[in-house]
């Protein structure tokens, strides 16, 4: 009745806002190899490396469905890319969250958030148990208008910002932090970019993210600028840059403090440019100049250490309120200790098989009982599970 009187709706569409849904299924539609060129500026410039010419992966699509009046509506869709151990470094063993959507229709609505950490939280673990190392996750909330994989969404369902939406990752692996699923969290920039001795081919190469187009375009800058070209769609594109930059906040004096444009224009040619002063040891300028560029968001990239079997003391160490929650539940636990501080982490034994293709259902009994996994101390969820018998690629 508030509900109808405060929204001035029907008593009957009141109800059915705030009435329960149908049950929920949770399926696996897409499990396909797919095959990841390497850029030809990257494949060159860092060929005296042997950097590989592709990455095979496969690729996988869950998706959310449920009853609602009679009929499944989908509410959520999630792909992810899974890089082996047959995979060369720096892929191998590791986990992108690629894309990750939903629209609002969930019943009821406050449950959309455990249920898809949930979802999120159970892959990370399988993964885990499979012995992938690290997952990797860009938070980038798609630009207004824009849809990644639920196409027109609700004119109520808003977009969330940059740090809504990271942090809503960050909750989630903090809860994965607490049942021994992830150790250290960190992000892109810290890992891979700080290190001045690191060059581009540490970072992992993944289909849609960032780094790859970003390190193709700073090449193309620094071959142009070898020919002493400098094309008037080149010009524009740095003006929209610094425009952009400045108009989100993002901009900031570059680290080198030195003038580039001035640099081009006279001929000098800085360290690590060059492919030769790569190969004699020099700091690799994409790397310095693709940090400079990530260092205001490098929040947003975020890598997540799995608490596999071959994780290292260094990768499994967790925050002091993290180990005190797990002692506090009695989760089982190794510790391992590092020169710095104690990890104490749950470590399962990883299992070799390799990953089916079939496809998987997961069926609860009404929404509020959905739950993929069990929180550590809290209470079990009633889940049925079933497996098709047929083995072909769906």
């Amino acid at each position: 009745r508030d509900k109808s009187a405060t929204e001035n709706i029907p008593l009957e569409e009141a109800r059915k806002g705030l009435s329960m849904g149908g049950p929920i299924t949770i399926r696996q539609v897409t499990s396909m190899d797919r095959k990841l060129e390497v850029r030809e500026r990257m494949k060159r410039r860092y060929a005296f490396k042997n950097y590989p010419d592709e990455f095979t992966f496969r690729c996988k699509c869950i998706v959310v469905f449920q009853n609602l009046d009679g009929v499944d509506v989908i509410l959520f869709g999630l792909y992810v890319f899974e890089h082996d151990e047959k995979n060369p470094a720096p892929n191998t063993r590791t986990v992108y969250v690629s894309y990750l959507d939903s629209v609002h229709y969930m019943r009821p609505r406050r449950m959309r958030t455990l249920i898809y950490h949930e979802i999120l939280i159970s892959y990370l673990d399988y993964v885990r148990e499979k012995g992938f190392k690290t997952a990797h996750i860009w938070a980038c909330p798609p630009l207004k208008g824009d849809d990644y994989i639920l196409y027109a969404k609700p004119e109520d369902q808003k977009t969330p910002r940059d740090d809504r939406l990271r942090q809503w990752y960050l909750d989630m692996l903090v809860e994965c932090q607490k049942r021994g699923i992830v150790g250290k969290v960190t992000n892109m920039y810290d890992l891979y970019f700080a290190d001045g001795k690191n060059d581009a081919t540490v970072v992992p190469y993944m289909d849609g993210d960032y780094f790859p187009g970003e390190v193709e375009n700073i090449i193309k800058d620094i071959e142009d600028g070898k020919a002493g070209k400098k094309s008037s769609t080149a010009g524009k594109k740095k003006k929209a840059n610094k425009a952009k930059k400045k108009k989100s906040g993002r901009g900031g004096t570059r680290s080198t403090g030195i003038d580039e444009d001035a640099l081009a224009a006279s001929g000098i040619i800085p360290p690590g440019v060059e492919t030769k002063s790569l190969q004699e040891g020099g700091r690799d300028y994409v790397m310095a100049k693709l940090g400079e560029t990530i260092q205001p968001m490098k929040e947003s990239f975020i890598v997540a250490f799995l608490a596999s079997d071959s994780a290292t003391p260094e990768q499994l160490v967790v925050p002091k309120a993290i180990q005190e929650y797990r002692e506090k539940h009695g989760i089982g636990t190794t510790t391992r200790t590092t020169s710095n501080s104690t990890s104490t982490v749950s470590v399962d034994p990883i299992k070799k098989e390799e990953p089916t293709q079939n496809e998987t259902a997961v069926k609860t009994e009404s929404a509020p009982e959905v739950a993929t996994s069990k929180p550590p101390g809290g209470e079990s969820s009633t889940i049925q599970t079933s497996q098709p018998e047929d083995k072909s690629k769906t």
